[in-house]
Formats: structure tokens, C-alpha cells, sequence
């Protein structure tokens, strides 16, 4: 694969990646639904806790580079809060099962991101990979979808016995009515989500293999143009976040780089890749007219809302107040009711933003959201060249804007994508730094 540490070198890094890790991302950013009634996440947070604590020289250096400690301290003071104003609830309201659930749910989440994050971390220093070589992990594991995807879509029996195994095993009963009203439309692949997370997810890694492509190796683009069914035939969502991090990546090339031969070279390349994609998305529709008519109209909702100010179809109800709506008490809506509407009552959305309010008030959900854009910061102030610039902008960017269409907060398929590289990109910055003012006198290295 490709060496991305430095913007102006791009070289083949004729490295074995460890198959364990590329497993274990696969199995964890897709949560496969190989357990009953479990998160297979569960079960691979505590392998990860486990794994810390035996290396703990890995793992101290993991927390004391990444600056994870400055995220869990927000986080602690937020779940003190959080736990605090539970409290204050249960002494009012009867609904003591939502509100500890929403407590416990809001720990068992984010502890599990950050369990795994320092895994990936410690594991990296353990095989001495940087970040260009996690991203290129990534890069397989998207790949290693793509094909699931592509053999459930040419192959109806495979997508039968994968979404029957999703149907046996799924914890969501969301997700299991989703899964008996699909008429033929999405369901292409195998993950316990295979919905709009799954398009979120798969958009990261789509742009993280059009940027690797763009600034590294240009087959890599390739890899992005084999990726692109994931969303094309499961997520419109995905879809739309994945052209806009394709932008933000070349417009981010085309502003930094100098050399007109290198991007004369992308032009032909950007070219080639549009009719390559063109003819794929082509081709997979006119095997799926009913998949090919739920993809043209989200285009078409899409140009009206973008040309017209026109709301029709999910932007009716996005944009609408039927989605955005508040606590009606002033406490509640500072503090938090404890719970998403719908169990409050009995009115649903999917809004993000709203979501988060009614859980955790205007104070939880600022800070939440503050803890998030530190990241994205700190991640853009460690990177060392253009395309983890570019990358960390996009996470900001589609974060932001997924948030509009869903909860975004917490352990999710993207935020295993993105939380780990971050911490990366933090992790190498601080040790190059440390070993720069240490070279010679004894410091630790990595």
C-alpha cells in the first residue's frame, strides 16, 4: 500500500498487515451480527480492555500521547451531570427504567469507544504503524465490505442468508421490521446496520480512499470507485456525504499542490474514475429497478431542495418542525427529560441535535458536542500534510451534517473510523515532538 506520512513523498511500504487487526476493525466498525441479541462491539471492548491492561507499557503511551485524558475528563464531568440531574428525575417522574437506562446508556458508549480507540492506538505503536498505515487498514476493511456487498447484490440467495442471519440475531426491533419491509431495497451486505449508519460509515471510507488516491497512489481511487455500492445501494445518505467529502478532498488537492503535471494528472484521472463510476452505478441499477427508482428520486428530492428551496420527500420531515421540536419545560430543556421523545412522549425524530437535547438539555448536549470539535481540532492541528488536513475536515464536516439526519454521538460504524484516526494523527504528532526535544538525552521513544 501507500506511504502517506509526508505530503511530498508517496511510496510503496512493502508491509504485512496484521490480519488480526484488520478482523477485528471489520468485525467492530460493522458490528456483524454474528451474536443473538448481542453487540458483537461488547464482547470485543472487553478483549480490547484486556489487551491494555496486560500491555500496559503500549497503553501508557497511547493515553499519554493521544491527550485522550483531556476527552474523558469532559466526559466525567459531563456524566457526573448527567447522573446528577437523573437523580433530581427520579425523585419526580416514575419512569425510573428510562432514566438509569439513559445514564447507563450514555457511559456503556462512550466507554467503549474510548477502550477501543486506545486499543487501535496501543495495538499501532505495538506494530509500529503509523497513520498512513491505519489508513490503509481501513482501506481493506472497506473493501472487504464492498465485496460482501457485491456478491449479496449478484447472488439473491447470499443476500437472503445474510439478511437472515441479521434477522435472527438484530437486538433492534427497528431494525428487524425494517428488515421484513425492504422490498427488495437495500439490504446488500453484512452488518448489523444497514441503513443510514451504514452510509455514514462507508462514505468515511470511500473519501479516505479518494484521498489516499488523490495524494498517494491514483489506483486507490479505484478502490473508492469499487466501494461506492455500499451507499449507492443502501444509504442515499451515504451517498450525498460521500460526494461531499470527494469535493472537499479535491478541492483541498487542487488549492495546496503546485505541480501542474501532478494535476494535470488527477484531472485525467478524476476523469476516467467519473466514467468508470457512471458506468458502475449504471449497470448495478439496471439490475435493481426498484433500488434504481428509490436512488433517483432522493437525487430528485435533493436538486429541488438545492435549486428550488423546495422541501418533498425526507426533507419534508427533516426540515420540518415535525422533527424539530423541544422540551416545552424550561428545566427540561436546560437540564434534559432524560430520554428521546419517543419513549416521553410518543413522538418521534430522527434530528440528531433534538435528540441529544431531550437526553441530555441544552448544557450536556454543548458540551458533547464541544468534546467532539475539540478532536477535530486537535486531529488538524497534529496533521502533517494535506491529506489528513483534508480527511480530518471532512470527519468535521459530515459529522455536522449527519447529525441532521441522525444521532451521530457516541460508538457508532463512523466513529470507529474516525475516533481512532484522530487519535492517530494526535498520537504521531506528540511523539515525533517528544522524540525531537529528547533525541540523545535519555528520552523515550517510540
Amino acid at each position: 500500500m501507500v506511504d502517506y506520512s509526508m505530503e511530498s513523498t508517496y511510496r510503496i511500504k512493502k508491509r504485512k498487515y496484521s490480519i488480526a487487526l484488520i478482523l477485528y476493525l471489520f468485525m467492530l466498525v460493522f458490528d456483524l451480527p454474528l451474536l443473538p441479541q448481542i453487540t458483537i462491539m461488547t464482547p470485543l471492548s472487553i478483549v480490547s480492555l484486556i489487551y491494555l491492561m496486560w500491555n500496559k507499557r503500549d497503553t501508557a503511551y497511547a493515553i499519554r500521547y493521544t491527550q485522550i485524558l483531556k476527552l474523558i475528563a469532559m466526559w466525567v464531568g459531563l456524566f457526573a451531570f448527567i447522573a446528577l440531574c437523573t437523580a433530581v428525575r427520579l425523585l419526580q417522574t416514575n419512569q425510573e427504567l428510562l432514566q438509569i437506562s439513559n445514564v447507563a446508556g450514555f457511559l456503556l458508549k462512550n466507554s467503549c469507544l474510548l477502550i477501543c480507540t486506545l486499543f487501535i492506538v496501543a495495538f499501532c505503536r505495538k506494530m509500529q504503524y503509523n497513520t498512513s498505515d491505519l489508513l490503509n487498514i481501513y482501506i481493506i476493511v472497506g473493501l472487504i465490505q464492498a465485496s460482501i456487498v457485491l456478491l449479496t447484490a449478484a447472488f439473491p440467495q447470499v443476500r437472503e442468508l445474510t439478511l437472515q442471519i441479521l434477522r435472527s440475531n438484530t437486538r433492534s426491533e427497528l431494525v428487524f421490521r425494517a428488515i421484513e419491509d425492504m422490498s427488495g431495497v437495500r439490504g446488500f451486505g453484512f452488518s448489523s446496520n444497514l441503513f443510514d449508519l451504514f452510509g455514514y460509515a462507508t462514505s468515511i471510507l470511500i473519501t479516505i480512499a479518494v484521498a489516499c488516491g488523490v495524494f498517494g497512489k491514483r489506483i486507490l481511487v479505484l478502490a473508492a470507485i469499487f466501494m461506492i455500492p455500499m451507499p449507492l445501494l443502501n444509504a442515499r445518505t451515504g451517498l450525498v456525504i460521500a460526494v461531499l467529502g470527494v469535493i472537499i478532498v479535491f478541492v483541498q488537492y487542487f488549492r495546496s499542490s503546485d505541480m501542474l503535471l501532478r494535476k494535470i494528472g488527477t484531472g485525467i484521472v478524476i476523469g476516467i474514475s467519473g466514467v468508470a463510476l457512471i458506468f458502475v452505478a449504471t449497470f448495478i441499477m439496471s439490475q435493481y429497478p426498484s433500488t434504481s427508482e428509490w436512488v433517483m428520486d432522493g437525487i430528485e428530492e435533493t436538486k429541488r431542495l438545492v435549486f428550488n428551496q423546495e422541501k418533498t420527500g425526507i426533507y419534508s420531515y427533516l426540515l420540518s418542525s415535525s422533527f424539530w421540536f423541544f422540551p416545552d419545560n424550561l428545566l427540561e430543556l436546560i437540564f434534559g427529560a432524560g430520554s428521546i421523545p419517543l419513549y416521553l412522549i410518543n413522538r418521534n425524530t430522527d434530528v440528531g441535535y433534538v435528540i441529544s437535547v431531550w437526553q441530555y438539555g441544552l448544557i450536556g448536549t454543548i458540551i458533547l458536542y464541544v468534546s467532539y470539535f475539540w478532536l477535530f481540532y486537535r486531529a488538524n492541528k497534529s496533521s502533517k500534510s494535506e491529506l489528513e488536513s483534508s480527511l480530518v475536515f471532512f470527519f468535521f464536516v459530515a459529522f455536522a451534517a449527519f447529525s441532521l439526519k441522525m444521532d451521530a454521538l457516541g460508538i457508532n460504524q463512523a466513529s470507529l473510523i474516525y475516533f481512532p484516526l484522530c487519535f492517530k494523527m494526535i498520537y504521531d504528532a506528540n511523539v515525533g515532538v517528544f522524540n525531537n526535544a529528547n533525541s540523545g538525552n535519555g528520552g523515550l521513544t517510540k
